[in-house]
Formats: structure tokens, sequence, C-alpha cells
């Protein structure tokens, strides 16, 4: 049986990552900024404040050497429920903060760390993959005659966008309903 501080210590991280989850998905499926998206947003960022402060004296007895790290990650969440009581405008925005907050505590959780994902973890080396693939398309493609572009889109019901490629020729082809296009 694990020493009661450890065992009160993995609660603490686990529920950390998962109210920066939480308060992810909700900043992710809000499209503006209404005060009750705010407020459980910072209610979840509240409750990983409070469990940070519990980490640090759980760490403290169990993991001495973590202790700057759990305050480094408290300062920050203080950082940001200023910002979101001073009302943070861009969900985008919002979610980068709180990742944040999340890669800060998988870095000491091991267990739970996410980036080496290739799906959800370093945000910048899937945006450089999915931008060369583009080029790789655009190239491929730029013998056709016409213009081209790259369309996403929501079906109803789902949570992530759909992607197809567009080409407009002659013959006009329809967009999806909901759909934004990046033309070249």
């Amino acid at each position: 049986m694990e020493p009661k501080e450890k065992y009160f210590l993995r609660f603490n991280l686990r529920n950390i990552l998962a109210n920066a989850i939480q308060a992810e998905d909700h900043c992710r499926y809000v499209k503006d900024s209404r005060p009750e998206h705010h407020s459980c947003v910072q209610k979840h960022l509240l409750f990983i404040r409070g469990e940070l402060g519990e980490a640090i004296s759980h760490a403290s007895v169990v993991s001495p050497e973590l202790v700057p790290k759990f305050r480094e990650i408290l300062a920050y969440t203080e950082r940001v429920l200023d910002e979101f009581e001073q009302g943070i405008k861009d969900p985008s925005e919002a979610i980068v903060k709180i990742r944040e907050i999340r890669r800060k505590t998988e870095e000491i959780f091991k267990p739970y760390d996410t980036s080496k994902c290739e799906v959800c973890g370093d945000v910048e080396k899937v945006l450089r993959a999915f931008a060369e693939e583009v080029e790789r398309i655009k190239e491929k493609e730029a013998k056709e005659v016409g213009s081209s572009g790259f369309v996403w889109y929501w079906e109803k019901g789902e949570s992530k966008p759909k992607f197809t490629w567009h080409w407009e020729r002659e013959e006009k082809t329809e967009k999806p309903k909901n759909s934004s296009v990046f033309n070249w």
C-alpha cells in the first residue's frame, strides 16, 4: 500500500488534468464570450488552483523537488484567472493558456504526458505537417486549371471539422454549408 501523501498527490494531479481538459472543452465549443461561459471556465480554474495548493502540501512530504514546479504552475494559473476576471474575449487564446497549465502538469505526471501524441501533442509539429501536406497537394495539382481551396466544415452533431479539397472550375462545385475555404 502506498503512503497516504503519495496517493493524495496522484489524486490532486488527476483532478488538475481533468479540470484543465474540461476548461479547454468549454473554450473549444464556445463561439461567443457570454459571462456564463467565462464563469464555468473560471470555476474549473479555481478547482485547479485548490488542487495545486493541496499538491504542494503533499509533494512537500513525498517529492519536495516538485514543490517549485507546482508553485510555478499555481502562479501561472493565478495570472490566467486574473485575465479571465478581466474578460478574455478570444476562446482560442483561452485554450492556449489552459493547455499551458495542462502541459506543465503533464511534465510532472508522466502517465498523462500527451506531448508526444501525433494528434494532440505538439500542436506546432502537427500544424507544420499539415502545411507540408497542403503544399504537396498544391504542387501535385498545380497543372489543373482553376482555383482551389482547402475546405473545412462541420456536420450537425459533429465536434470536429471535416476537410475536403475544393476546386472551382467552369462547372461550379457546391461547398458544404457552414464551410470556410483557403484559396491559393
